[in-house]
């Protein structure tokens, strides 16, 4: 019998080079040979920051350097052969993709053949009466093993809403937005190997986490350090209780994959393929969870009960004392998408304890060590974001429709620790005002709307003039008669409201890509240092209020302009126009002066 497949050689990750050229590489390839660009290149895009997050999840395995200097020699020079064999010698057959097992992301061995269901229920629905999860029947699907690490990685770890809120699931939450640090490359390409390293986090900035990982040097009883498909945890794992290479690992169901000889269409690739391949499988619960239930009575979120290296988080505070309670993950919101989550991209605290008003996900608060650094300024290269978060469509959170992603690069700022620090700090307070300005201005955008449509607002003549109030339908009223408005037309599917929340959904759009504008300005003007930052804070501050109010106007015009010319809604936009500019002025925290008002 040959030896059984394994992740390490045999899960083949597509690319695509600069030139447009496909090409197909294994992880011990992408570590051992020279460095070259490449985009990842599968049919979906939550595949490729999956592949991403299995690459990183393999070297935080095999390869987790002590500190940021060990982590800055992986970066500058691919490792040779023997290097990589001597390490991944006595893991193969538990990261093997066939065999009788254990299986990589599958199992310690195989289970219920009887029971076996195609891919689509086996895999993709997380429970009965589940709505499928991004995909559509297909009952000619088929996997092979070269892709089968990542399919099932992905299942598992990346984008399965069962994850639930970590307690009695496990480490994956709800999914939040994450950041992936990058090497950017020409023509939207990555340094993969280096980008890789970058998404590993050393153990040294593992620690700047109090709590949050365990250390896989002194495990303590209890504590869990180990392959969830070869070597599962004995009882549920308390919060804190894991190590961040098996947090990264932890399996929420498990699967088998029955192999025969056959073709379909590989959902991973969207391809057709043939040979050995696998179209149908097992599955059953792991009876294991992350969390338990008094984690959740003591007032842990468990939507934070294991810290993911690139999510990043946004600090709660107690209204009455300032302290803060806790911190909470982005989510793509509806209208908002990844906006909210911009900010804690760029700035935040370097660890949990830090003063700012957002924690930086981990991989991203490592570049501020020393070693890093010198070495990104060394080679003359900027480090590089890629921020990706799915839509959420059900209130139990498990039932994903589209994504959000955006790209750019990342600031690296101050000449010492102390300094660097409070530049974060200044920082992310800036991006959090500046976040919840553009909210303030949303929702008066959003009335406005609502107001220029005849909607939630009500006209009352004083006097022959007229006066808009919030609450209930529009109303013309004066001593002699009460006319009441047609019915709502917002509740009319037939309307035809051109507007609403397009408008809404345009305004924050624009908004995310003036949000990374303002925090490269931010970052050009830390660079001058703290001083200089806090002296032109109000400067910074007005130019931002000014650049969201004009887009406000640049929303809200072209509804004005289509029901100020209708004879039923011309008063209401003409008196929602005024009650919008009074409304944003208010916002303001930096009046205009008197020539610009």
């Amino acid at each position: 019998m040959p030896d059984p497949m394994n992740v390490f050689e045999h899960q083949r990750f597509r690319l695509r080079t600069p030139e447009g050229e496909r090409v197909e590489k294994s992880f011990r390839e992408l570590l051992t040979e020279p460095d070259a660009p490449y985009a990842l290149d599968y049919a979906q895009a939550f595949y490729d920051v999956a592949a991403l997050n299995l690459m990183s999840f393999l070297a935080q395995w095999l390869f987790e350097p002590a500190d940021a200097a060990e982590l800055a020699g992986r970066i500058a020079a691919p490792m040779t052969d023997a290097e990589f064999e001597a390490r991944v010698a006595p893991w193969r057959e538990r990261f093997a993709l066939t065999g009788d097992g254990p299986r990589f992301m599958q199992a310690p061995a195989p289970f219920d053949e009887k029971k076996a269901e195609g891919l689509e229920v086996a895999v993709f629905i997380s429970a009965r009466g589940d709505r499928q999860f991004l995909h559509r029947a297909d009952a000619d699907w088929a996997v092979s093993p070269e892709q089968a690490g990542l399919f099932l990685f992905a299942r598992n770890t990346f984008y399965e809403g069962t994850g639930g809120r970590g307690y009695q699931k496990g480490t994956n939450g709800d999914t939040p937005v994450r950041v992936l640090v990058t090497d950017p490359g020409p023509d939207g390409t990555l340094w993969l190997r280096r980008t890789i390293w970058l998404n590993v986090l050393s153990r040294a900035q593992q620690r700047e986490y109090a709590g949050a990982y365990a250390d896989p040097h002194a495990l303590r009883p209890g504590d869990y350090d180990g392959l969830f498909w070869a070597d599962p945890p004995e009882a549920d794992v308390p919060v804190g209780g894991i190590t961040l290479r098996a947090g990264l690992g932890w399996m929420t169901a498990y699967h088998w994959l029955w192999y025969e000889k056959g073709e379909g269409i590989c959902p991973v690739t969207g391809e057709r393929v043939e040979g050995l391949v696998a179209r149908k499988a097992s599955k059953k619960s792991t009876g294991i969870a992350y969390g338990t239930k008094g984690d959740v009575e003591s007032g842990a979120r468990a939507d934070r009960l294991f810290r993911h290296p690139n999510v990043p988080s946004e600090k709660l505070y107690d209204r009455k004392t300032g302290d803060v309670t806790g911190e909470r993950p982005f989510l793509v919101q509806r209208i908002e998408g990844i906006t909210e989550a911009i900010g804690a991209a760029f700035f935040g605290g370097l660890s949990d304890r830090d003063r700012a008003a957002y924690t930086l996900a981990p991989v991203v608060a490592q570049l501020s060590a020393s070693p890093l650094r010198r070495w990104f300024l060394r080679e003359g290269r900027k480090p590089g974001a890629f921020v990706f978060g799915f839509h959420m469509l059900s209130k139990q959170k498990n039932v994903h429709g589209g994504i959000e992603q955006d790209t750019f690069y990342l600031p690296l700022l101050g000449d010492d620790p102390a300094q660097r620090a409070r530049l974060m700090e200044t920082g992310a307070r800036l991006m959090h005002e500046a976040s919840v300005f553009a909210s303030k201005v949303s929702e008066e955008l959003r009335k406005a709307v609502r107001r220029t449509q005849g909607v939630d607002a009500e006209l009352k003549g004083v006097n022959g003039k007229l006066k808009l109030q919030e609450d209930g339908p529009f109303r013309l009223e004066d001593k002699r008669k009460n006319l009441r408005d047609k019915p709502n037309p917002l509740k009319n599917p037939d309307g035809g409201i051109p507007f609403g929340r397009d408008t809404l959904a345009a305004f924050w759009r624009a908004v995310q890509g003036h949000l990374i504008d303002y925090a490269g300005r931010i970052a050009d003007v830390a660079g001058r240092g703290p001083d200089a930052l806090v002296a032109e804070e109000t400067v910074l501050k007005a130019g931002w209020e000014e650049t969201v109010i004009r887009e406000v106007w640049q929303q809200y015009q072209p509804v004005f302009e289509h029901y100020s010319t209708l004879p039923r809604t011309m008063p209401y936009a003409h008196a929602a126009r005024k009650m919008l500019y009074k409304e944003i002025s208010k916002a303001r925290s930096v009046k205009p002066e008197p020539a610009d008002a």
